[in-house]
């Protein structure tokens, strides 16, 4: 578990009440909490990493290519709706089942590092599935934010936040930001080159 790979301190408890153990864990020099979420197989989520005075409402934005300005864009607002920013990232694997063996870009570690140095970004977390819907059930976010391309039908675990009290937000995405674009721009211009 990275850094916590030698916890001094470790509880176990059922600490989002879905009634599966999680492991919260942490050394007396850092300044964060380590949790595993139990899927109730034995398993455990990606860890999430919490900050020591965590406490208020988390935001989880999840399953978006965050590799571009328009997303600093999209990240900054999406922390202004509530108290807390957890940004949930698609792991390489996750990236490469939906786009392709030659996505993603950038890997996760990364990715994860980037994500984390933003001044508006709380917590960083992982998934491995298609879609966040396991870490959504399991963090139970009182706000689920997505970019401006998708609606409440088409938005994975609107539906659980929804029925468990939660809103989902949309918020538009800045015009001219893809990294597929840009991958395509690129291709043409070594194309062009040849």
């Amino acid at each position: 578990i990275g850094v916590f790979g030698d916890p001094q301190t470790a509880v176990v408890g059922d600490f989002n009440n879905d009634g599966k153990s999680d492991i919260a864990f942490a050394r007396s020099w850092m300044y964060n909490i380590g949790m595993l979420i139990g899927t109730g197989s034995g398993s455990f989520l990606e860890p999430i990493v919490f900050p020591a005075d965590y406490k208020g409402n988390p935001v989880l934005i999840a399953s978006q290519d965050f590799n571009n300005d328009g997303h600093m864009d999209y990240l900054e607002k999406a922390r202004q709706l509530g108290d807390k920013l957890i940004v949930a990232l698609n792991t390489d694997k996750s990236i490469s089942q939906i786009k392709g063996p030659q996505r993603p870009v950038i890997n996760e570690y990364a990715r994860a590092r980037h994500m984390a140095a933003i001044q508006f970004v709380d917590i960083v977390t992982l998934f491995d599935e298609l879609t966040p819907i396991i870490l959504i059930e399991a963090i139970q976010p009182n706000i689920l934010v997505k970019g401006g391309d998708y609606t409440n039908e088409t938005i994975v675990g609107a539906d659980f936040v929804i029925q468990h009290g939660g809103t989902v937000q949309t918020i538009p995405l800045m015009k001219g930001y893809s990294t597929t674009a840009l991958i395509k721009s690129i291709q043409n211009d070594v194309d062009d080159n040849i």
